[in-house]
């Protein structure tokens, strides 16, 4: 399997992940769990596809690939951190909230 291919099968791969577990952000367990399975394939893979571009010296068609990656990570990323900062309000705005009720 060509340096291309390998990288081309992992983007598939990794997509996948990446959209499922942008589909449970909503759901701390089932968002764990999905970027745990991110977390094992980029630390399996990853290290031997870098070698293996850096051997050949990486095409301009697996530079878009890898920026493709960095692109979709870095939205996963984004929409993690919201959904963790729009949960700290809301535990914030509802601690404020209790504490005005009348005892």
């Amino acid at each position: 399997m060509t340096v291309n291919e390998k990288l081309v099968e992992f983007e598939g791969t990794l997509s996948q992940l990446i959209e499922r577990a942008l589909s449970r952000v909503g759901n701390a367990d089932e968002f764990l769990a999905a970027t745990t399975e991110i977390e094992q394939l980029v630390s399996l893979r990853w290290p031997e596809l870098v070698t293996d571009l850096k051997a050949a010296g990486p095409s301009t068609d697996e530079l878009a690939v890898i920026e493709r990656l960095s692109t979709a990570l870095a939205r996963l990323e984004t929409q993690g951190r919201a959904r963790l900062v729009w949960t700290d309000e809301f535990d914030e705005y509802m601690r404020q909230a209790l504490s005005r009720v009348p005892k």
